[in-house]
């Protein structure tokens, strides 16, 4: 019994502290990105329903773009013109 607490304790600590360093140690753009990763099987097809619902059913539009973003002028132009350029990529290449 104190052989299985030994090491269901490690395990539960080891989990816990990549938690941590998974959430708090890679920025935000890192940690959100278009790849599904998870050790935890059950939550797949949740992942993979909220991930088309954000491409597919919430459409972005270029106000919100680069909310939250400070930039020279001139390269937040360029930048807005290729975000609004990838962003509706399917209407421009079916034009």
């Amino acid at each position: 019994m104190i052989f299985g607490a030994f090491h269901c304790t490690k395990l539960f600590s080891t989990v816990a502290a990549t938690t941590l360093l998974s959430r708090f140690g890679k920025p935000q753009l890192v940690r959100e990105t278009s790849k599904i990763y998870t050790n935890n099987y059950g939550l797949i097809p949740f992942m993979l329903m909220k991930k088309f619902f954000n491409n597919n059913i919430v459409r972005r539009n270029e106000s919100d773009l680069l909310k939250g973003v400070i930039l020279d002028k001139k390269l937040e132009d360029q930048l807005r013109e290729i975000s609004y350029a990838v962003l509706n990529r399917k209407a421009l290449c079916s034009s």
